[in-house]
C-alpha cells in the first residue's frame, strides 16, 4: 500500500491518516471515509491552493486552484 494521492508512491508506513469528513466537525473515523497520505500530500489536501476529489478507486486527485 502507498500514499493514496494520484501518482505518489511513498509507502503507507510514511503516511498520515486524513479524515475526509473533518473530525473536528463531527466526521466519523470510518475507514471508508479516511485516506492515507504522505506528509506533503496531507499538507496539500488542507491547502487553500488546491482542490481535491476522491476517485472511485479511492485515489485522491489534486488540482491547483486558478
Amino acid at each position: 500500500m502507498v500514499c493514496q494521492a494520484e501518482g505518489c508512491d511513498k509507502p503507507a508506513s510514511w503516511a498520515e491518516v486524513h479524515h475526509l469528513d473533518p473530525w473536528s466537525k463531527g466526521g466519523k473515523t470510518d475507514l471508508n471515509r479516511m485516506a492515507l497520505l504522505c506528509r506533503p500530500d496531507h499538507r496539500r489536501i488542507h491547502s487553500a491552493d488546491y482542490l481535491h476529489e476522491r476517485l472511485p478507486d479511492g485515489t485522491i486527485r489534486f488540482s491547483r486552484r486558478t
